[in-house]
């Protein structure tokens, strides 16, 4: 295997890892969580967010980012249509995030999809400070209240 292709598994187990992180946490706070990995070949076009969070007859749509080296995720145009998607199917009380984790002092961040940045392909942009100015997780769980 070679040293690049090693290096993009090893990121993508650290991304799976997060997001596992994640759903135990939010579970922790009282949330209904289930993780849909849809990282397979044949899962990449389904209509499947990453985390789906309920609570209180509130839903949270949850496509999930880490970044170590850069201060900017982008969110393609084809996951945030997903997210759309799924959502309006869950109904009104269904409400879209990126979860954004960039590292221990930031901590997970939740940036409502609307407040997103779109870019001129449809992709969506997420910077550091957009993430760091964004609802913590005590944040998201007071939404449910």
């Amino acid at each position: 295997m070679k040293k690049m292709d090693i290096e993009k598994r090893k990121n993508r187990i650290r991304g799976f890892q997060k997001e596992r992180d994640l759903v135990r946490k939010l579970w922790e706070m009282g949330f209904a969580t289930i993780r849909a990995p849809a990282s397979g070949a044949k899962a990449k076009k389904t209509y499947q967010p990453d985390i789906i969070a309920a609570k209180n007859n509130r839903i949270f749509v949850i496509e999930v980012k880490t970044r170590r080296a850069t201060d900017t995720v982008y969110v393609d145009s084809f996951q945030v249509s997903k997210l759309k998607e799924w959502s309006s199917r869950a109904g009104s009380n269904a409400r879209c995030f990126i979860a954004v984790y960039f590292d221990r002092k930031i901590g997970w961040k939740f940036v409502p999809l609307e407040k997103a940045e779109v870019t001129k392909d449809g992709n969506i942009k997420v910077t550091k400070d957009l993430a760091s100015n964004s609802l913590s997780l005590d944040d998201l769980n007071n939404l449910t209240k």
